[in-house]
């Protein structure tokens, strides 16, 4: 039993370490429990060994979503916990913010979309930050004013410079409001970019 509480528990991670599977379930066996069922082959693969000398595995596709079906069906109530534990250990702020998005932790996924914009970004993850701010509640949105001027970036990568504008001017508004002198230059430097490239006079 204390097995399979373990597999349902993990089967919301992508991917599986040792150190990912004690934040989640709380065990500090974890290590031992992975070992003891990739030896018995239980739908589980070894896929790398990362950088900090930690196995990765994955479980099985069919096996991950059987597993988390049950999780839904025994646990609902410990879903949001699990995820936020797994946000919290993630080496990746993609898959953070993905498990953020999961528990419904709206805030804490706006503000690493700010920490980590830049870098999503540059890593041409414009797409999924797109559909990651489409799926804020509004008022998170507004709250987060720099999740604007990374979302005109989005629409600016796909052509669409009507709608960045309009993004980078409701931005700018609010950092003006707030009184945030950083946010507001950001804004209007992006803009002035906005417009050169256009070849506004």
């Amino acid at each position: 039993e204390d097995v399979r509480m373990f597999l349902m528990q993990t089967s919301i991670l992508a991917e599986i370490t040792p150190s990912a599977c004690r934040a989640v379930t709380g065990r500090d066996d974890a290590a031992d429990v992975l070992a003891q069922l990739y030896k018995r082959n239980l739908a589980i693969a070894l896929l790398t060994i990362d950088i900090e000398g930690e196995p990765v595995y994955r479980y099985h596709a069919l096996f991950a979503e059987l597993l988390n079906l049950q999780l839904k069906k025994e646990l609902p109530g410990e879903i949001t916990e699990l995820h936020r534990r797994a946000a919290e250990v993630q080496k990746t702020p993609g898959r953070a913010i993905f498990h953020y998005f999961s528990a419904r932790l709206w805030d804490q996924a706006a503000q690493l979309m700010v920490r980590s914009g830049m870098q999503l970004l540059l890593l041409g993850m414009y797409k999924t930050f797109r559909q990651w701010y489409r799926t804020l509640p509004a008022e998170t949105r507004n709250h987060y004013s720099h999740l604007a001027v990374l979302m005109a970036r989005c629409e600016i990568h796909h052509g669409n410079n009507t709608a960045a504008y309009r993004l980078l001017n409701e931005a700018n508004e609010a950092f003006i409001a707030k009184g945030d002198i950083m946010g507001e230059g950001n804004a209007l430097s992006s803009l002035i970019t906005l417009s050169y490239m256009n070849n506004d006079r």
